[in-house]
């Protein structure tokens, strides 16, 4: 009988190990650097109003990261400049507060992202698009909380 001996790995098997032990730490390293890469691309074109690219780019970087604060906020912040040029359509802002509320849950401390939430439940309060009266409540707790989290900031 020819058997080896405990512990010892066949030649393929090593090589699928030594291959995977060297690409997972690769592609972990790189997966930040590709969102960056989306989620600065989004921006440029998020500035030269190429809105349709933009919120491409975007869905991809969260797609790639979704634990990066930065790209939901963005996201947002196209969202919302979208509406403010189309006031009619209302489900910007709807989807803009989805995100800076996303990009909140991911860095909670974070006052631009509240105060920009609290700004647009007033825009929807007012044009009376919001899902009920507490809007006007939750825009002014997200107002404290701006100014708790960042007090000289205002």
């Amino acid at each position: 009988m020819n058997r080896k001996p405990a512990g010892h790995l066949s030649p393929i098997v090593l090589k699928i190990f030594l291959t995977i032990s060297f690409i997972l730490p690769v592609v972990i390293i790189l997966i930040p650097f590709i969102a960056e890469i989306k989620f600065i691309a989004a921006q440029r074109l998020a500035q030269k109003y190429l809105w349709k690219d933009a919120q491409q780019r975007f869905q991809a970087a969260m797609r790639i990261d979704p634990f990066d604060a930065a790209v939901p906020a963005g996201f947002a912040e196209l969202l919302r400049n979208i509406g403010l040029n189309h006031f009619d359509e209302n489900i910007f802002f709807i989807n803009s507060a989805k995100l800076y509320n996303r990009a909140l849950e991911l860095d909670p401390f974070n006052a631009e992202y509240a105060l920009r939430l609290a700004e647009i439940e007033i825009i929807l309060f007012i044009h009376g698009k919001a899902k009920d009266n507490n809007v006007l409540i939750e825009a002014v707790e997200h107002l404290k909380r701006a100014l708790k989290n960042d007090p000289n900031g205002f």
